[in-house]
């Protein structure tokens, strides 16, 4: 909420996103997997903290109508 009432003063539109499975999805392929630890791996190469991972999806999730 405060957030929101930040952005609001300046100008900033605020979408919400679902962040469910954000940090299980790789940003570079698509596919799901779980995370060891905190560092995840996919098959295709990808390598990064998994909080960084749900980040980026977050970041990147596509928005229609405000529902992610």
């Amino acid at each position: 909420t405060f957030i929101e009432y930040k952005a609001t003063l300046e100008g900033i539109q605020v979408e919400y996103v679902n962040p469910a499975h954000t940090s299980l999805t790789c940003p570079k392929c698509t596919e799901r997997n779980k995370a060891k630890d905190r560092k995840y791996r996919c098959s295709c190469g990808f390598e990064k903290h998994r909080d960084i991972v749900g980040a980026m999806n977050i970041r990147y999730a596509p928005v229609v109508d405000g529902h992610s």
